[in-house]
């Protein structure tokens, strides 16, 4: 079995970064998905993609909320 950490995220640029780099030394896959959040959220969660080879971006261009 697979297991694949999914992180729902809308407007917490601030908070993802901790919760992504407690998750990465686990070597768990990390799959983010962004739900429409603005500019700084955004620039974050690509910064953490583009660092971490493990972390996957799905990005909603407009809120959809959890069950989309």
């Amino acid at each position: 079995m697979k297991l694949t950490v999914v992180i729902p995220c809308y407007d917490h640029g601030r908070t993802v970064g901790a919760v992504v780099e407690a998750i990465v030394p686990s070597g768990l896959p990390c799959l983010l998905v962004d739900d429409g959040s603005g500019p700084a959220t955004r620039a974050a969660l690509d910064a953490l993609a583009a660092r971490h080879s493990c972390v996957t971006l799905v990005r909603h261009e407009t809120n959809r909320g959890k069950g989309a």
